[in-house]
């Protein structure tokens, strides 16, 4: 498992004169010193160049955000237009559904109608036959 030693970073003085804790001491304190030193670094850079590279990253985004916005404003037109087309088409398409719909029930009914017919000339036959079969 891996930790970050925060102790490392603090300077505490060794409470004994062994040399050993004095080193600990003096290594940790160094250690200090060098994070002290590179925060003050990282400070004087950014007030050297932040405001410029803040100011960089705004365009940056101002731009990007123009961009973006382009290419939405271009995506919703052409989904518009796809729309209006589809829309267009489905109109011009209309009155032929309907009236494919239209001779799909006559037709439906037409054959309901001979099924009915047939299956009654199918039991007039059955009775001929039968009655044909008696004498």
């Amino acid at each position: 498992k891996l930790s970050f030693d925060s102790a490392r970073y603090k300077v505490i003085p060794p409470k004994s004169n062994d040399m050993k804790e004095w080193k600990e001491a003096l290594k940790r304190a160094k250690a200090q010193l060098e994070h002290q030193s590179a925060r003050i670094v990282n400070l004087e850079l950014m007030k050297r160049y932040g405001s410029n590279a803040w100011k960089g990253y705004a365009d940056y985004l101002d731009q990007f955000q123009k961009i973006i916005s382009k290419n939405l404003s271009e995506a919703k037109t052409e989904i518009r237009e796809m729309n209006r087309k589809r829309k267009a088409s489905q109109l011009a398409i209309g009155p032929s559904i309907t009236s494919a719909e239209e001779k799909f029930v006559k037709y439906a009914y037409k054959n309901n109608e001979l099924h009915i017919v047939c299956l009654e000339l199918e039991r007039q036959v059955k009775k001929l036959r039968a009655l044909a079969g008696k004498s």
